[in-house]
């Protein structure tokens, strides 16, 4: 199962749960990993403002105008993948 997770800077929730404080790709990478993720891949318009330092050991940092090939590497990861 590949998750497919967008960070735009929005809280979409069904209705009346509370926002438990600010949410950041860095954040969902690291909770994501905690959970047992093994592959995470972060795609982005400014793959330039994010630092391998800042993110869990392995996660690949792509241009969105890779999103396509890295859509279909995930495909064939065994278990579970994220991309954020």
């Amino acid at each position: 199962i590949t998750y497919k997770i967008l960070f735009n800077d929005a809280v979409a929730m069904t209705g009346g749960q509370p926002v438990d404080g600010p949410v950041s790709v860095h954040a969902i990478a690291h909770s994501v990993r905690a959970e047992g993720v093994t592959r995470i891949a972060l795609v982005s318009d400014d793959h330039t403002q994010f630092s391998p330092a800042d993110l869990p050991g392995g996660v690949t940092i792509h241009p969105r105008e890779d999103m396509d090939a890295v859509q279909r590497e995930l495909r064939d990861v065994s278990g579970v993948s994220v991309l954020i």
